[in-house]
């Protein structure tokens, strides 16, 4: 648990020991599921657990950081305006009461003194908060550098714990450690995430309209923040505090808000060129090799929308091989998505647009709809329907193979229209709705739906977003997905719509797929 100077408090629910990366969970859940027998066993094998519990020094400190905390909370008052039991700082805060003595805001020493929870409301947001999170991969992964972190935290007494279950009389907000790599260097950076959860984490319960600057202002309030700190003798990070900038860098990536373009850095994307070069003509990897390709494309790929369909089965595969020794084989169709982006990325220049435009008007809407024999689709007066040939048949797919590929159709048949243009697509499958808008699945056949479609995409230069209806107002499309059926879903049809129409016909091949990858 990390001690914080306000009256809100953050855990961090993992210790990790570097040579086993064993992790020691701390929550109630835990605790009712567990033994003291094998929580005890889960400490004996943490060596950061053990000498925490062994300092004898410390323990008594952390009881009463405890107890304090006990004592104020239940007093149902921030610290500053009950209590009042100063924290443990490093400030010097009969510094702060001379040189404010004849400060309009005479709170300032007392937050100073006893707790900053000035715009949290935590009794409204801490019981939204989970009990039970998983640290981020890039803890998992890099034991070592968060072994290393804990342990410096230690030995500033900023820490408490280990806990097998909440110390505290009252619910707590827990927070997951990340790591990202650091600039020029082999080193991590640890990151405490307090924004978790979706405004869940403790970030959440702090109101941002209090605390955002205008953009006329931003540039004058840094300058004098930094002064401020200066002034007071308070130490900052020099190398985190960036000026207001419509330009920045964000977990790796650059963010335009005037060009509205997320860039990839110029050197990261050189090593990824350089690594994709190595992987030309390998039928094998190792465990390792594997885990760096499949990170740098999946960095790549949250800026290059379309790359996210070709990592659902390089996802897939590092999954199954997560636990295997030595050299790897790779499959022929894991090759496809590698020489995919090897096609791709160098002609790929690093840049990528925003996308910020509101779907609420497509250019063009058509609607599909499949049945285990069937499929049919309706565009604007055009439409088709088609029984399934016999190979799609023998295939025996599940109904979501079926409404994804009766999509893959209507693309193929209707994509000359669709050219430079937004098109919404309605469906009553929710899976292929969100296969579609995710760019994701880890069902092979849906991956390869997922793929020709967006082959076809960029052949034609058009954008699709599925939308979910239900099936109530899909019956244009139901009705000639069972036309081979019976004549009154053909009559149905009829009496639904106006004349002028266009029937097309559907060729065989149009069921197969056309890309190499």
């Amino acid at each position: 648990m990390r001690r914080q100077n306000s009256d809100v408090f953050a855990c961090s629910p993992v210790f990790v020991d570097g040579r086993r990366s064993k992790y020691c969970k701390t929550n109630n859940e835990e605790k009712d599921k567990r033994s003291d027998e094998l929580s005890n066993k889960i400490l004996d094998e943490c060596t950061i657990c053990s000498d925490l519990i062994s300092d004898t020094h410390w323990l008594p400190i952390q009881d009463k950081f405890i107890s304090d905390h006990e004592i104020f909370f239940s007093s149902n008052m921030y610290n500053y305006e009950g209590v009042r039991i100063p924290l443990d700082t490093h400030l010097n805060i009969e510094f702060f009461k001379f040189m404010l003595s004849d400060y309009h805001d005479r709170d300032i020493c007392a937050l100073l003194e006893f707790g900053f929870p000035v715009g949290y409301d935590y009794k409204k947001h801490i019981h939204s908060a989970s009990c039970t999170v998983q640290n981020h991969k890039g803890a998992i992964q890099f034991s070592n550098d968060i072994d290393k972190y804990l342990r410096k935290e230690i030995e500033k007494k900023a820490l408490l714990g280990p806990f097998h279950s909440n110390p505290f009389s009252h619910e707590i907000i827990i927070s997951p450690l990340n790591s990202v790599p650091k600039k020029d260097t082999v080193e991590r950076r640890v990151i405490l995430d307090l924004s978790t959860h979706g405004g869940g984490g403790v970030n959440g319960g702090i109101n941002k309209d209090l605390y955002l600057e205008t953009s006329e202002n931003a540039f004058k309030a840094f300058k004098e923040l930094e002064n401020l700190f200066l002034s007071c003798g308070i130490e900052e990070s020099t190398h985190k505090a960036f000026s207001p900038s419509h330009r920045m860098e964000f977990l790796g990536i650059i963010c335009d808000t005037v060009k509205l373009t997320l860039e990839i850095p110029d050197d990261k994307l050189k090593d990824i060129r350089s690594i994709l070069g190595s992987w030309k003509g390998r039928q094998s990897a190792k465990l390792r090799d594997i885990q760096s390709l499949i990170g740098k494309l999946n960095f790549l790929a949250t800026c290059v929308r379309p790359g996210r369909v070709f990592m659902s089965r390089l996802l897939n595969w590092l999954r199954e091989v997560y636990d295997r020794k030595g050299y790897i084989s790779i499959p022929s169709n894991i090759n496809k998505d590698i020489v995919w982006w090897q096609k791709f990325v160098p002609l790929y220049n690093g840049i990528s647009m925003m996308s910020l435009e509101e779907w609420s008007k497509p250019d063009e809407i058509f609607s599909s709809d499949s049945c285990i024999t069937g499929c049919g689709g309706w565009f604007s007066g055009r439409f088709f329907h088609r029984i399934f040939p016999k190979f799609i048949l023998e295939y025996k797919l599940h109904i979501n193979c079926l409404e994804l590929l009766a999509i893959v159709i209507c693309l193929k048949l209707w994509g000359q229209f669709f050219k430079g243009r937004k098109i919404r697509i309605l469906c009553d499958n929710q899976v292929s709705v969100t296969v579609i808008n995710t760019g994701r699945s880890r069902n092979e056949y849906l991956q390869m739906c997922l793929r020709e479609i967006c082959y076809l995409c960029a052949l034609s230069e058009f954008e699709v977003r599925a939308c979910h209806v239900p099936g109530s107002d899909n019956r244009i499309s139901d009705y000639l997905s069972r036309w081979h059926l019976s004549d009154l879903h053909r009559t149905q049809f009829f009496n639904s719509v106006s004349s002028n129409l266009e029937e097309f016909e559907v060729e065989d091949s149009l069921f197969s797929f056309s890309h190499s990858w």
